[in-house]
């Protein structure tokens, strides 16, 4: 979550939230923030004041993305590098290896504020350098999918072909959406196995045990790994999705406190996710809800923004509701598959009662309930095997409704990139500059209205393609010259959909004209000389 607020500011910075400054010199003071917040920790505790100690450690934390936001929106870091590296510096383009330099005032920070915190902690040097390798590996597995985000996205930014029609074409863009996900999905378990000090479980009989387990369920993996956390995290986790990439975590601290029976039930809970689909069904809900709210707010009229606002914030908070609700019952769903596997009640509840901390033991989260209701729902599933049939006849409804939700916005979108398939081919074309082929395209439209097809139009009547875009700048002054004043506008249009910036500024100027006198004389010298004469 911290990466996406950092790439959400260098966003917001992008958009003009900034003051205008150049001033990249004085974000290298800021890096001094973290160990100055760490020492007020410090100072705290020496003071025995808890309470302070603690929200000076939130604000070591929070000092990353403070270093950011000043750093991009005050001193112009942003748009010094955009400057200097152009869009590969850009966060709204298609980006670059610039944009982790854009990001660096965050990465560097981050490093320098696990630092400062681990030496706050006031733990041997032998445990905190254990934290603070910990906490580093946490940060690099944060970075993982950026860094494969921006390898998957080289080829669309360096090929201007495949970059327009990933743009412009919404079923090539939804085509590269799903090929994206689909890397990260098979890339990202075996990234996060090694940005985690992660190794074999030791051959013995603990590890026998689990393996039995796993055939007696059915359960396919690659191996069972001990996730090193010098004894700061217990608890365990399946990563991949196919058995070939499959691997089940347990954490050093896991295995340590927990007794052969217990472990077996944990291990027969995360197994329970697998068996039982939750991952998938999570995924099938998700993209099924926004894309039939896409198909829906594509088929809004122009210009309602408001209803558009009003739906994509009812959206969210649809899906968190609703996500949080699954979540939750889906735990249940695994302790009770915990329970078919092992018929060991006793062993998950110690369990449960051993590994939850005291806010999770009486407190319900967003995705779990606390601990205490789940061991209350397993010893009434023990006694009674009704409990578990309500349970999964409550979900299973929720499952089919989730399900003809996807299957509702698979079909929304279908119907959506068969209607935009003409006008996206357009838009290809005249920002490929190929206006030779535009004529049929505004054939195959059946209401070829809006600027676009104007523009198509124009292009069609009076170009033959190829021409580059400086080439349609002298048009549009040739046309200015001769009175033509809204051809010469269009020409100006279809330059800067080629992307040629400087018929930005003219456009401008030329909007900024009336149109029932003639341009003055100082503005057309102007023009002029912009395009070199």
């Amino acid at each position: 979550m911290p990466i996406a607020v950092a790439l959400g500011l260098c966003a917001a910075a992008e958009l003009g939230l900034d003051t205008g400054w150049r001033l990249p010199f004085l974000v290298l003071p800021l890096l001094a923030l973290p160990h100055l917040l760490g020492r007020r920790t410090c100072d705290a505790l020496n003071l025995g004041d808890w309470p302070g100690a603690r929200r000076w450690d939130r604000l070591t934390s929070m000092s990353p993305l403070v270093v950011q936001a000043l750093s991009l929106c005050v001193f112009g870091w942003g748009g010094f590098l955009r400057d200097w590296l152009g869009d590969t510096a850009s966060v709204l383009e298609w980006p670059g290896p610039g944009l982790i330099v854009v990001l660096l005032p965050y990465l560097v920070t981050q490093g320098l504020s696990i630092d400062a915190r681990t030496r706050s902690t006031r733990l041997p040097a032998l445990e905190r350098h254990r934290l603070r390798s910990f906490q580093g590996r946490m940060f690099a597995a944060g970075l993982a999918p950026l860094g494969l985000y921006l390898v998957f996205s080289a080829p669309v930014r360096h090929f201007e072909g495949l970059r327009v029609r990933v743009e412009e074409v919404q079923l090539f863009g939804a085509a590269w959406s799903g090929l994206l996900l689909f890397g990260l999905v098979l890339l990202l378990p075996q990234l996060l196995v090694y940005a985690w000090d992660t190794v074999p479980i030791p051959h013995g009989p603990r590890r026998s045990m689990l393996e039995g387990l796993a055939r007696t369920a059915g359960f396919r993996h690659r191996d069972l790994l001990m996730w090193r956390t010098g004894g700061l995290v217990s608890n365990a986790a399946i990563v991949g999705f196919s058995a070939r990439q499959r691997v089940v975590l347990f954490t050093d601290a896991l295995l340590a406190d927990l007794e052969p029976r217990q472990l077996a039930a944990v291990f027969c809970h995360e197994m329970g996710h697998q068996l039982r689909g939750h991952v998938w069904i999570f995924g099938a809900l998700t993209l099924g809800l926004f894309m039939a709210v896409d198909a829906g707010l594509s088929m809004l009229p122009a210009g309602g923004g408001v209803v558009e606002g009003l739906l994509l914030a009812g959206l969210m908070l649809g899906w968190g509701l609703g996500f949080g609700w699954m979540s939750r019952r889906f735990e249940l769903d695994a302790d009770l598959t915990s329970l078919e596997l092992t018929d060991d009640a006793p062993a998950l509840v110690a369990a449960l009662e051993r590994v939850s901390g005291r806010a999770a033991r009486y407190t319900d989260s967003w995705r779990h309930f606390s601990a205490v209701k789940r061991v209350t729902f397993l010893r009434a599933a023990a006694r009674d095997a009704g409990v578990g049939m309500r349970l999964r006849r409550q979900l299973g409804v929720a499952v089919l409704a989730g399900h003809a939700l996807l299957g509702l916005g698979l079909v929304g979108q279908g119907v959506q990139f068969a209607r935009a398939w003409g006008p996206d081919q357009l838009a290809v074309d005249l920002r490929l500059g190929r206006y030779a082929e535009v004529g049929a395209d505004l054939a195959q439209l059946k209401q070829p209205e809006g600027r676009l097809s104007m523009l198509a139009g124009a292009a069609a009547a009076t170009l033959r393609g190829g021409e580059s875009p400086e080439r349609l700048v002298e048009l549009a002054l040739e046309a200015l010259r001769g009175g033509r004043v809204q051809q010469a506008g269009a020409l100006l249009e279809l330059a800067l959909l080629r992307g040629y910036e400087p018929a930005r500024r003219l456009l401008e100027a030329l909007e900024g004209a009336s149109s029932d006198v003639p341009v003055p004389e100082a503005w057309r010298l102007a023009l002029g000389a912009a395009v070199g004469e």
